[in-house]
């Protein structure tokens, strides 16, 4: 069968369009942070916003948690947003997030020798497992 000149063009712009849809879709999935990371992410989060200090350091905390986790605000934003679109799935994390949150507390409770950026440093396996 012969190609008609008019059927070329359509076929290169399907093509060309076709990767440029597929890369797309691939960054938005990047952005999605793993859901146990998340977990204990969104946690610390919650504390640092619930800390008496000025937004200065509130930020500077912050940007701490990003660095050592290697993700952005986007990344957070990005993650809530799916979590949000799966409501069911939203309310288990949400439960994982306070009983992170509770055990982090205790935990500093107990042992209040530690200062309150030591708080960021503690290996989640640990928090997790007590």
């Amino acid at each position: 069968m012969k190609m008609t000149t008019k059927s070329f063009p359509k076929l290169q712009t399907i093509f060309m369009i076709l990767p440029i849809i597929l890369i797309s879709c691939q960054k938005d999935k990047t952005l999605i942070i793993n859901k146990e990371q998340f977990i204990d992410i969104y946690a610390r989060i919650l504390i640092i916003d619930q800390m008496t200090i000025d937004k200065k350091n509130q930020d500077h905390l912050l940007q701490e948690l990003y660095d050592q986790n290697n993700i952005t605000q986007a990344n957070i934003d990005s993650t809530v947003s799916f979590y949000n679109s799966n409501p069911k799935e939203w309310v288990e994390i949400y439960d994982r997030i306070r009983e992170t949150i509770m055990k982090l507390k205790n935990k500093y409770k107990t042992n209040p020798s530690r200062n309150s950026d030591t708080i960021f440093t503690i290996p989640r396996k640990s928090i997790l497992n007590k």
